[in-house]
């Protein structure tokens, strides 16, 4: 599991500072803030680890120069990015640090111009640091990237020939990687305790609890264009079963992100912007719920140690997950919650929750100033009340 994040010198950021990550995390913050670069460099540092980076040069070929230019500071070619990576290896039980440092040469290339490690606090001499960047490889290979813009329902989709590795960054692989799971006998619980489902029941039973849809089905079409996939849903008890395409926008656009953090492998970091598009207040309470399923879920006797990143504006989302830690559900430290303001360069700063689900620190202007609209509307309608009727009269 990743868990913390520094940039340097990385779009809008001078310098985070380490950004907590736990298994499930939450970031919010005003619109160009920042947060998206923290995914952005989770990206970059993987292409990067997956050249060889004992050649100082080869990361050229993964950041390109003018893509160097487009995500440093300022777009300054004499500046350089720094990326610090931490993770858990379970393997030697200790927490490991990998930073790297990137720039252009003097003839304009990108390249590395520092590796440095860290395992348990020590620092990692020069022999070691090849099993070291192999380990970091291993942690941020495993991740997944849902973005905020997914593709519209459709009637019918085809069926791929080989099984989808993830949903896809729009979700226009969802419905092929929820049946290739299904057919591949994927069983999941919620809990350790819980009875374990087949996918697509799992699947619809989340749904349902969002208070989207009461059921789901998932066939196979066998039309005279060939076989395709075909989704149908029910939106009430008793109601008739639609197309997915007919069943409401909001219900083709939460799937995506359903399927995706139940589908990715156990040990993913699975990272989301905006899950709560389109759904209203209650359903996105709800979600709150399905998050905490898909950071506590099991598989095949084992827990699935999925690590999730939301990038998302929801108070309501993050009610129902204080809550739960609040009933035990959740401990507090499974939980990160982060805030950027907004300002130049960016900055962060992390709320810090206790044991009952409270925020310690809240800072100002997160959802607004609730108490500033509750006085301003009763000063309105204290104004209104003492004025005369219009048209005057006694």
């Amino acid at each position: 599991m990743l868990t913390s994040i520094r940039l340097r010198n990385l779009k809008a950021w001078e310098d985070s500072g380490d950004i907590a990550l736990a298994p499930l995390t939450l970031l919010y913050g005003a619109n160009g803030a920042g947060k998206s670069s923290i995914a952005h460099a989770l990206q970059a540092l993987r292409s990067v680890l997956a050249t060889d980076i004992t050649r100082p040069d080869a990361v050229a070929d993964a950041v390109p120069a003018a893509q160097f230019l487009d995500v440093v500071r300022d777009h300054d070619p004499l500046r350089r990015i720094g990326i610090d990576l931490g993770w858990r290896d379970a393997a030697q039980d200790a927490t490991q640090r990998l930073s790297l440092t990137l720039g252009l040469d003097d003839q304009g290339r990108s390249r590395l111009f520092a590796v440095d490690g860290q395992s348990g606090g020590t620092a990692t001499p020069a022999t070691r640091l090849p099993g070291l960047v192999a380990s970091a490889r291993d942690a941020i290979g495993r991740f997944s990237h849902l973005g905020p813009l997914r593709a519209r329902p459709r009637r019918r989709y085809p069926i791929p020939r080989h099984p989808p590795r993830d949903v896809g960054s729009r979700g226009q692989l969802a419905i092929a990687a929820m049946a290739a799971a299904d057919a591949a006998g994927r069983r999941l619980a919620a809990r350790a305790d819980a009875a374990p489902q087949g996918f697509v029941r799992f699947i619809a039973e989340r749904l349902s609890r969002l208070g989207l849809i009461d059921d789901l089905t998932l066939a196979t079409d066998h039309g005279a264009g060939g076989d395709g996939l075909v989704v149908r849903v029910t939106g009430r008890a008793g109601g008739p079963a639609v197309s997915l395409a007919d069943a409401g926008f909001g219900v083709s656009q939460i799937l995506p992100a359903a399927v995706a953090a139940f589908h990715v492998p156990a040990g993913t970091t699975l990272w989301m912007e905006q899950p709560e598009l389109h759904l209203h207040a209650a359903a996105q309470t709800a979600l709150g719920d399905l998050m905490v399923d898909a950071v506590s879920a099991w598989e095949n006797g084992r827990p699935r140690a999925v690590q999730i990143i939301l990038e998302t504006h929801s108070e309501a989302l993050l009610n129902r997950i204080q809550r739960r830690i609040a009933e035990g559900m959740l401990a507090a430290d499974q939980l990160a919650v982060h805030w950027c303001p907004g300002t130049v360069p960016a900055t962060i700063e992390q709320l810090h929750i206790d044991e009952t689900g409270e925020i310690l620190n809240w800072p100002d202007g997160v959802f607004g100033d609730e108490m500033a609209e509750l006085t301003a509307r009763a000063m309105a309608t204290a104004r209104r009340r003492t004025q005369p009727p219009e048209g005057g009269g006694a």
